[in-house]
């Protein structure tokens, strides 16, 4: 595929088990084979589950690789589409810089079973509420998109809260839920934040200035 050099790229798609129990996967390389990013879904099912990540172009022609475990899946509706720069420097959580605890403001647990990408994902503690950051450099009066992947064990109520905003959902257990907000800048820095009263584990959170995005 056709990509520009240092822009935000989504991907997205639907896979379902039809053998063994590995991890799907979905990954981002370059023409000669070097990884940029890979997104995978904890748990193999028999029923379609969404995979989604974001991923900075660093070549002007990318692959998709479907799968690359030795089990056998089904792969749907899998898309492409260009977005704009994420303004969390730390959306994918290789470390826990600039998040922290919603209730106690104490650094971040992360956790290495249930992430999409990278290696790990944040752990949202029962006992602290969530996480929360700071978004800066937004523009006041810009349309902007809030965007948080929570892996769930429990149904209790989980949200995304920002500049005023909020998602709440009731989320289907085991598996990856997401979470959306549109937002309009009140301030160029807000807090962003995802809470819930049970244990949940939270990867690839992207904000990003809303425009037509375009299809790869």
């Amino acid at each position: 595929f056709p990509v520009t050099i240092g822009m935000a790229y989504r991907v997205s798609g639907w896979v379902r088990s039809v053998s063994g129990t590995n991890t799907p996967k979905i990954e981002v390389r370059t023409t000669s084979g070097t990884t940029i990013k890979a997104g995978v879904h904890y748990n193999a099912s028999t029923t379609y589950r969404n995979l989604e990540f974001f991923f900075v172009a660093t070549e002007s022609t990318v692959r998709l690789c479907l799968g690359l475990v030795v089990s056998a899946f089904i792969f749907d509706d899998v898309e492409m589409y260009e977005v704009n720069t994420n303004l969390l420097s730390n959306g994918y959580f290789d470390t826990t810089t600039g998040w922290t605890n919603y209730t106690s403001g104490s650094a971040i647990t992360l956790n290495s079973t249930y992430y999409i990408s990278s290696a790990y994902c944040a752990l949202g503690q029962a006992s602290e509420d969530g996480i929360k950051t700071t978004v800066t450099g937004l523009t006041i009066g810009k349309s902007y998109i809030a965007i948080a992947h929570c892996y769930n064990l429990y149904t209790t109520a989980i949200g995304l809260f920002i500049d005023g905003q909020s998602n709440i959902i009731t989320p289907t257990i085991n598996t990856i839920n997401k979470l959306q907000v549109s937002f309009t800048a009140t301030s160029s820095s807000v807090e962003l934040a995802i809470c819930c009263l049970s244990n949940n584990y939270i990867d690839e959170v992207i904000v990003y200035e809303y425009s037509s995005t375009s299809k790869v």
